[in-house]
């Protein structure tokens, strides 16, 4: 079952990424599965961003990562890491 507390805003994922969040909703847009829009925003599936930073597809309908459990691949480059 998802959880709400499994998607990071936008602005949140671009901060995350070091993208701007209008890439993030390009990205939402572009990726079916990366994302679902709630009341009009985008919230967007850390686990699937994470595939598509590794350039995988999103996998929509796939496991979903956990508010405590953020991706490697977003904690690295969050970290300013590749």
């Amino acid at each position: 079952m998802e959880r709400f507390s499994d998607f990071l805003t936008a602005p949140r994922a671009a901060e995350l990424v070091g993208v701007t969040p209008q890439t993030i909703t390009g990205w939402c847009r572009r990726y079916p599965g990366l994302a679902v829009r709630v009341i009009g925003r985008w919230r967007v599936d850390a686990a699937a961003l994470d595939r598509v930073l590794c350039g995988q597809p999103p996998e929509a309908g796939g496991d979903h990562a956990h508010a405590t459990d953020t991706p490697k691949r977003v904690r690295c480059v969050a970290a300013g890491r590749r």
